[in-house]
């Protein structure tokens, strides 16, 4: 592999870490805000694990 191809691949690496810990950080405030909390009702602003129940 040449120079621009090993960079190319760190870069995706990074992306692909970036994605995953923001989707992390996302559902884990929700959760908190709706489950632990209780911010809004739940009619209002469900938690994500009353979300996945429903698609269930």
């Amino acid at each position: 592999m040449n120079e621009y191809a090993i960079k190319k691949r760190k870069e995706r690496i990074k992306f692909g870490i970036v994605s995953v810990i923001s989707l992390c950080v996302f559902f884990g405030v929700w959760y908190l805000c709706t489950a632990v909390l209780h911010l809004k009702p739940d009619y209002v602003l469900p938690s994500p694990v009353q979300v996945v129940k429903a698609l269930i």
